[in-house]
């Protein structure tokens, strides 16, 4: 599950921000797909404007793309934690 949240937040940070191009690109079952976004949301690290149908990076998924990239943050926590609730 982690990898499908670092490909959903890496797909919305690089501009494939439309429910359907997201959807498409992880390539899962739309079940799947409403799980993965939904506990995005819950956990604060995407936003949805659904008179556009887009989701959006908040400051949160962006945090965590560039711990990720990182390899870690500077408290020595790895990225691995920041996908639990």
């Amino acid at each position: 599950m982690f990898e499908e949240f670092v490909k959903t937040l890496s797909l919305i940070g690089s501009g494939e921000q439309t429910v359907w191009n997201i959807a498409q690109k992880i390539d899962v079952p739309i079940t799947r797909f409403r799980m993965i976004t939904s506990k995005l949301l819950d956990l604060k690290y995407v936003r949805y404007e659904a008179h556009c149908f887009k989701y959006y990076l908040t400051v949160k998924g962006e945090n965590v793309l560039q711990c990720i990239n990182g390899g870690g943050n500077d408290r020595g926590v790895t990225p691995y934690i920041l996908a639990r609730p």
